[in-house]
């Protein structure tokens, strides 16, 4: 995946995955980060993204999928910082305009 190949450091940094649906994108990204964190504001798509990670054998410190509706407040995510931020073009993508990769 391009996304995964051009914009994650080389050490495996850490990803946070907006409106990440089933977790197709999380996926693609997991290879290639330490730490992927899915955010959606749908509870039952944050359910089956945990399922399907769960079955997988992958634990929660390396990917899982929080429901919160981001507003780029301080202290969001525990504080977590990011390496890449990828947001999936949604109807309601105007949500995760204020996500700056720091």
């Amino acid at each position: 995946m391009w996304v995964s190949r051009i914009l994650l450091p080389q050490t495996r940094g850490s990803g946070l995955c907006a409106h990440i649906s089933i977790g197709l994108i999380s996926r693609e990204l997991a290879p290639y980060a330490k730490t992927i964190v899915g955010v959606d504001i749908t509870p039952a798509l944050v359910d089956i993204y945990n399922e399907r990670v769960s079955n997988q054998g992958i634990t929660p410190d390396e990917m899982r999928a929080v429901c919160v509706e981001l507003k780029g407040e301080e202290g969001e995510l525990e504080g977590l910082k990011f390496d890449v931020i990828v947001v999936r073009r949604t109807p309601y993508c105007g949500l995760y305009t204020s996500l700056k990769i720091i």
